[in-house]
């Protein structure tokens, strides 16, 4: 594996060969993947722990989550959503992970002209269905330490950044089941 730019994981890609590391990441809880941004959060937390006196308060530390959860959510929805510009520049996204990790066989290489097509049945057929549930549960852990802050008068706001990152989730594993029952109907061998 090449060198990291901060904590971005990088693969060699060259000639629209994808060098697969000899050590795929592995993002465990996506917590590393919410610290880069998680400066976005130190302004709403600072207020509030003006407001509440005390910067270990029940309603600061769920804000804190609350955060935290939205983001790594949002992390996983981009990275869904950039997986091909991803791949062809090597970024080991938390998409390009799982994605290695669900190939049915281990490889060096990815040729990304001629196995691209593989390559995205393997993502549609396996990895986004993990990947939406994942992002999911942090949605629901975001909404429920929303759910516990008492000094949020009006949750709507939050509730709806968390809404548009969960909307596109659940409907591709819709859109998945539905595929998955078609092909069960015509075919139920499988």
């Amino acid at each position: 594996m090449r060198p990291t730019f901060g904590k971005l994981k990088i693969a060699k890609v060259s000639e629209r060969v994808f060098h697969v590391p000899k050590r795929i990441p592995n993002y465990g809880d996506y917590t590393k993947k919410y610290e880069p941004a998680s400066g976005h959060i130190l302004g709403p937390v600072l207020i509030l722990s003006l407001i509440e006196k005390n910067p270990k308060s029940g309603d600061v530390l769920n804000l804190m989550k609350y955060f935290k959860h939205y983001l790594i959510a949002m992390q996983l929805n981009d990275d869904m959503h950039d997986l091909e510009e991803d791949i062809k520049r090597g970024h080991i996204s938390t998409s390009v992970e799982l994605l290695l990790r669900d190939l049915p066989k281990k490889r060096k290489t990815i040729n990304l002209q001629n196995e691209i097509g593989e390559i995205k049945k393997v993502f549609w057929s396996t990895t986004m269905p993990k990947l939406c549930k994942r992002l999911l549960s942090h949605t629901k852990k975001s909404r429920a330490a929303l759910a516990r802050i008492k000094s949020v008068e009006n949750p709507s706001p939050l509730e709806r950044i968390i809404n548009i990152c969960e909307y596109p989730a659940e409907k591709a594993l819709k859109e998945y089941k539905n595929i998955v029952d078609f092909t069960k109907a015509y075919n139920p061998k499988n």
